[in-house]
């Protein structure tokens, strides 16, 4: 996984959107916005999947 992807959950620690968290992250790795934020989405989209996913409780 894009190590990226990984510390956008990170960043919101339950009080923020996947959209301002991916902007701080994209801000300091200097990549794209919303290629960003499309992979976090497909990330979370492949876990939601799974019938107990941590990922998914945190993002929702």
């Amino acid at each position: 996984m894009d190590p990226n992807v990984a510390e956008v959950p990170r960043k919101m620690n339950g009080k923020t959107t996947i959209a301002a968290a991916a902007e701080a992250v994209a801000k300091a790795a200097g990549t794209d916005k919303a290629a960003l934020v499309a992979a976090v989405h497909a990330h979370v989209e492949a876990r939601s999947q799974l019938p107990c996913s941590w990922l998914h409780v945190r993002i929702r």
